[in-house]
């Protein structure tokens, strides 16, 4: 249990530490598509068919 602990909070350290050095070089599209891509779940609109009647 303890070493779940350990490992959360250093994953936690350094996902900010990261977030940090990124806004600092101004690189923040960066690290918001990184999260994007470990995003577990994400959900995409079907495309809607429109029928138009003229």
């Amino acid at each position: 249990m303890k070493k779940q602990w350990q490992q959360s909070l250093f994953r936690i350290a350094l996902w900010f530490g990261v977030e940090i050095v990124l806004n600092f070089v101004n690189l923040d599209t960066l690290s918001n598509y990184s999260e994007f891509l470990f995003e577990k779940s994400f959900f995409i609109d079907p495309p809607k068919i429109v029928l138009l009647r003229v």
